[in-house]
């Protein structure tokens, strides 16, 4: 093998290496100067290629922790950077954390310390982060509040635990979930924070406003509407541009907002396409994934909720195979005939938009932790474009996490997990700028280390514009897988855009079956 063709393969390794760890997915007193907590990480990661990168650092930490300092301490020093050691400086407190601090403080009534329990199913790079957010918060509060998290597995077996625990009487404090798993757990393994909210100070305008308000779910008794959880994040869907590729072949990154429509995508995509020379260069306007992301990406491409069609949460009447259905469908197989658009696995997809040497592409629609690979390979520009939205009827995808409270367990855990709760939910800026995700405590944004991030910011742009969560439906995932395959279907040319429609249609009924008068 050619050292260029073993260079290439370490390359190739190390870009696997950080896309599955990421996979493994998603003080003191008012007045004193803030405590700063810091974690600094000294040691460099040197690849046998010609470089050395202080952000490869993060993956060490994640597959092998022995590389890294000593936990998170108060306060840290950090030395400066040099050519020869670089150092990548984590800052896990806010610049108003004493603030923060000293009020939440005042809500402790007992003596001595308190353990509460936190389940999620955050893995890799998500769970790396919520360690040391989680180590933060107990360096705070030490003596009073000490909070155990416990990655319980993928996220399916963290619901069938949550689920499992309820029954039994056994249950977390606090846990982490998606908006799409509240109808499963609603005033169960959920209940309502109203009173958080009102007790704690916190309001709508503090949070993006959408998100906060599709967070309020009915009691199946009364009807009436309460709080279920409090937002951490939501991570939508925009489009990411190769920046080398667009300068080189003079192409307009759009503005936020100014792709509108679908057909504006796909007018974006066919001047791309012009001033690439796809036939020539082998490089495509936009690649697209063999795996699920491809639903999620469909699901923005339509101008409403095509699985509640008609009918409400509760009572679905899909609307899959209507006009609207088929055009979205329609738009792939456009795409794909035009030849705008290639598949390639997940990997494969995210290393030809950033290296361009196999498999090229030049712009993908993909969500904010893909930022974390990026930021990791030497050299890589590229640009975060804010698609939809605003005054149009269409809207990116988007997911998101949030906390739940169970108040399963004693009084004195119940007001820890609310403690906990709250001061998690504000510190979204840490969050963001190290697990990628947009706070949905809009105070976030201004954290220095996020707002100084011109790549977080334009995903801002994007909940700006507005996206959309997945019908709130037990069934939508498995609905989802149903759509992804169809989509792929009419991309290879195996099924015309109105047979998808019609299958995906049929299929998701069926899905929905056993649900009904539930």
């Amino acid at each position: 093998m050619s050292q260029k063709a073993k260079t290439m393969s370490v390359v190739l390794v190390v870009i696997a290496l950080v896309i599955g760890i990421l996979v493994g997915f998603a003080v003191g007193r008012v007045g004193v100067a803030p405590t700063t907590i810091t974690q600094t990480i000294t040691q460099p990661v040197t690849y046998t290629i010609t470089y050395t990168t202080e952000r490869t650092v993060i993956s060490t930490v994640m597959m092998s922790p022995a590389t890294t300092t000593s936990p998170v301490t108060s306060p840290t020093t950090s030395p400066s950077p040099t050519t020869t050691s670089p150092v990548q400086q984590y800052v896990w407190t806010l610049p108003n954390e004493n603030e923060i601090v000293a009020d939440l403080s005042k809500r402790i009534t007992w003596s001595g310390e308190v353990t509460i329990e936190m389940w999620d199913g955050l893995g890799g790079g998500d769970g790396w982060v919520m360690d040391h957010l989680v180590d933060t918060f107990n360096s705070l509060f030490a003596g009073k509040i000490k909070v155990v998290r416990v990655m319980q597995g993928a996220w399916s077996d963290v619901y069938s635990k949550l689920l499992a625990g309820y029954k039994a009487g056994v249950q977390p404090d606090v846990f982490i979930v998606h908006p799409t798993e509240i109808p499963i757990f609603a005033y169960t393994v959920m209940q309502p924070v109203d009173n958080v909210i009102k007790n704690f100070g916190l309001s709508r305008d503090q949070y993006i406003e959408w998100y906060w308000d599709m967070l309020w779910w009915p009691d199946p008794k009364t009807g009436e509407k309460h709080m279920m959880a409090l937002p951490l994040d939501i991570h939508p869907y925009a489009m990411y541009i190769n920046l080398d590729l667009a300068e080189k072949y003079g192409i307009s990154i759009p503005k936020p907002g100014e792709i509108k429509t679908p057909d504006d995508l796909l007018n974006w995509l066919r001047l791309a396409k012009q001033k690439l020379q796809t036939e020539k260069t082998g490089i495509y306007p936009m690649g697209i994934e063999t795996g699920a992301g491809n639903f999620w990406f469909w699901w923005s491409l339509t101008p409403r909720d095509l699985v509640v069609g008609d009918g409400t949460v509760t009572n679905p009447k899909p609307a899959i195979n209507s006009t609207d259905g088929i055009n979205t469908f329609k738009w792939f197989k456009t795409a794909a005939d035009e030849g705008l658009i290639v598949v390639h696995p997940w990997n494969e997809l995210i290393y030809g938009l950033a290296m361009n040497t196999t498999h090229p592409v030049l712009s993908w629609v993909h969500g904010p932790w893909a930022q974390a690979t990026f930021d990791l390979i030497p050299g890589f520009r590229y640009a975060v474009v804010a698609l939809f939205g605003g005054d149009s009827p269409y809207k990116v995808w988007t997911s998101g996490h949030i906390i739940g409270l169970t108040y399963g367990n004693t009084p004195e855990r119940q007001k820890a997990a609310e403690i906990f709760a709250v001061w998690l939910s504000k510190h979204g800026g840490p969050w963001g700028a190290y697990a990628g995700h947009i706070p949905a405590y809009k105070e976030g944004w201004k954290f220095p280390p996020y707002a100084n991030n011109p790549h977080r910011m334009q995903f801002v742009e994007q909940a700006k514009l507005g996206a959309k969560f997945l019908t709130l439906h037990p069934a939508i995932w498995e609905i989802g897988d149903h759509i992804n395959a169809h989509v792929l279907n009419v991309v290879n040319g195996q099924e015309t855009p109105e047979e998808a429609s019609q299958k995906s249609e049929q299929e998701t009924l069926e899905i929905l079956a056993p649900y009904a008068g539930g």
